[in-house]
């Protein structure tokens, strides 16, 4: 086991090996439970060809980069799912077609920027799993290579010359 923990930490440092963010897990018994919710930054996203996992067929993802505990690691989605009812079955269209439409988190990832915090948690809707992302109190990091310019605050004269003298206080 000393040899398997030696090759995973080598890869991982080197960006050979990237871990998955794992937001549900198997059940014994059949089934998933969520893993709770994981604070992440967004470092970046990119479009390739996986593979569904019952079917096994071609499908185009969207892989995420994220970083979790200074973490890096990748979460994957399809960017088309099967449009379901609220049973959860599938929508077929008149030729029996399994409909498909633009995966739900397509829409939340499109307006955040790289460096967003963002709390992703695998949750639970009668038997569908769904995932929810919650950008972190309304805020998004700020990229360490932007400067930050801090002013003085502003002296008497500045305020007088800007605004005028201040009014005088009658009692």
């Amino acid at each position: 086991m000393d040899a398997c923990k030696k090759i995973l930490k080598k890869e991982t440092e080197g960006g050979r090996y990237v871990a998955k963010l794992q937001l549900f897990v198997q059940l014994d018994k059949g089934g998933t439970k969520s893993t709770g919710p994981h604070t992440v930054k967004l470092l970046s996203s990119k479009e390739r060809e996986g593979q569904e996992f019952l079917t096994k067929k071609p499908r185009r993802e969207i892989s995420l980069l994220v970083e979790e505990n200074g973490v890096k690691k990748t979460y994957n989605f399809p960017v088309f799912t099967y449009a379901r009812d609220a049973d959860g079955q599938k929508i077929l269209d008149e030729q029996g077609q399994e409909t498909m439409k633009l995966h739900y988190l397509i829409p939340k990832f499109a307006d955040l920027p790289a460096n967003t915090i963002v709390i992703m948690t695998g949750k639970k809707k009668g038997k569908m799993g769904f995932i929810d992302v919650e950008v972190v109190n309304g805020q998004i990091q700020i990229d360490d290579d932007i400067p930050i310019i801090e002013e003085d605050e502003p002296s008497k004269a500045d305020l007088e010359e800007a605004f005028g003298p201040a009014d005088s206080e009658e009692s």
